[in-house]
């Protein structure tokens, strides 16, 4: 399978708790180009975890947001994030896609032991592994609420876009790192194992690659609510505002115990159950993204809590944008899709 995206123009959205962005990419002979993009602030409560909870609000905002870009393509990916997904990873027979398929079904239960009538099921191959001499495949497992997808299915055909794709956040940021195949211009996505997490508003997705494939994924909520009272006003005043010593310290303090109570206890887990189940496996670096990842000292913040490399992950090689894109990594990994190669 490749990765690229469209030659045609394609739409991507990612409807957060705190912001609707969008772009609008297609594919080139230099890679992939991004023509249009735009981001505006969406009513507090509007959207949260997946759920739109007050729909005519999101309507209004994506027309807005819509109008703003003056974006007229039609054919629409959108991205979603939220914390009802159920993900788990399995390990079945080296056999052909169609009796994968029929083991998958039979044993779907075991892994996800639910009403499936209320989810979409989709199976991602992770690869090839080996168990005791014997060749396996490893297979990501996603159920998304049907009632998640039907909403932004129906909010998307509303404002006159034909969705043609819904892709879940950790692919596509998945499908990103694999399309780039190196990150920051230094960080070299084969054999090397990530941990990519976007620092949203309200929660925190935090994706394991290894190779470039998906082996965890998880959305961590703030159990403190939206910031802990943290007025994000505060984030985004200058720098000024922190030059003092002691202001600096005070900062740092609020941030890093936010950020530990609400996405490093839950990232432990995580580090703990790969490291368990690879024996010898270690994180080679931890890549930020999303809103909270430029708060000033939050990679320090990483780094020095798992003694492991942090940066913010700022730029894409073979993706083209005219700004900072570190915010519209999932709309831009939704464009991405997996073609036969020929």
């Amino acid at each position: 399978m490749a990765l690229r995206a469209s030659t045609r123009s394609t739409v991507a959205l990612d409807i957060g708790s705190y912001e609707v962005k969008v772009v609008e990419g297609r594919q080139t002979s230099r890679g992939l180009e991004i023509d249009r993009h735009a981001a505006i602030p969406i009513t507090k409560g509007a959207y949260k975890d997946g759920y739109m909870l007050d729909e005519k609000e999101v309507y209004h905002f994506l027309n807005k947001i819509l109008e703003q870009s003056q974006i007229e393509t039609r054919d629409t990916h959108v991205t979603i994030k939220t914390s009802e997904a159920i993900t788990r990873t399995a390990v079945f027979p080296d056999v052909e896609d169609g009796q994968l398929e029929a083991i998958l079904s039979n044993q779907i239960y075991d892994y996800i032991p639910t009403d499936l009538e209320k989810y979409v099921v989709q199976y991602k191959d992770v690869g090839i592994i080996q168990e005791e001499d014997v060749v396996k495949r490893k297979i990501l497992i996603i159920a998304i609420p049907k009632d998640i997808i039907e909403s932004h299915l129906h909010i998307i055909e509303g404002v006159g876009l034909k969705p043609v794709m819904l892709d879940y956040q950790s692919n596509s940021i998945a499908k990103l790192a694999q399309y780039s195949k190196i990150l920051n211009n230094k960080y070299v996505v084969k054999d090397s194992t990530f941990l990519l997490v976007d620092l949203g508003y309200t929660s925190a997705n935090v994706t394991m690659l290894e190779n470039g494939a998906i082996q965890l994924t998880r959305v961590l909520k703030y159990r403190e609510g939206d910031m802990v009272g943290i007025d994000t006003d505060l984030l985004k005043m200058p720098d000024v505002f922190l030059k003092p010593e002691d202001s600096q310290k005070v900062f740092k303090n609020v941030i890093g115990n936010f950020i530990k109570a609400n996405v490093i206890e839950g990232m432990e887990d995580l580090i703990r159950y790969y490291t368990s189940q690879d024996q010898g496996g270690k994180i080679d670096t931890i890549l930020l993204y999303g809103g909270l990842s430029n708060i000033t000292g939050i990679e320090e913040i990483f780094s020095e809590y798992f003694n492991i490399p942090t940066a913010g992950l700022r730029d894409v090689v073979g993706v083209f944008m005219r700004t900072d894109m570190s915010k519209y990594l999932n709309c831009i990994g939704s464009l991405i899709t997996e073609k036969e190669e020929k």
